[in-house]
């Protein structure tokens, strides 16, 4: 049984990398979900690019990478996000929580376009006020 369909749901580099790495709840719930809805950030993107060009075998890397993100839509870092991430961090500063700022762009990105989080990183992301997370790896 995968995620209840019609919620949108923004996948963290954290659940794609399990993802890749053959996490098999992760799969599972990937499989069962509806690619429409699923998206991530471009800063997500960012992230996976990244890291393949520290792979060991970066052109297969880059090849998987690629085939994964081909079927999801990726949400820009556009004016909406960096308002709530420019709100997010002060919130979390003066919380005395603050979180990373590639994490805190891609949860911006997440509220700013009212998507749930799918991350393996709850941790960082439930310091977010109002932000559903989800770890497909726990499941």
């Amino acid at each position: 049984m995968g995620p209840p369909p019609g919620v949108t749901r923004l996948l963290d580099t954290s659940t794609l990398v399990d993802f890749l790495r053959g996490d098999t709840n992760t799969i599972a719930a990937m499989q069962h979900a509806d690619v429409a809805d699923l998206v991530t950030s471009t800063v997500v993107v960012e992230e996976l690019f990244a890291g393949t060009a520290l792979a060991r075998d970066s052109h297969l890397e880059l090849f998987r990478v690629e085939s994964l993100l081909r079927p999801i839509r990726v949400l820009p870092f556009d004016e909406k996000s960096a308002r709530a991430a420019g709100l997010l961090r002060v919130m979390l500063q003066q919380k005395g929580t603050p979180i990373g700022n590639g994490d805190r762009m891609i949860a911006a990105t997440a509220i700013a376009h009212d998507a749930s989080m799918v991350t393996s990183n709850v941790r960082e992301f439930a310091r977010v006020p109002g932000l559903i997370v989800e770890d497909w790896r726990a499941a």
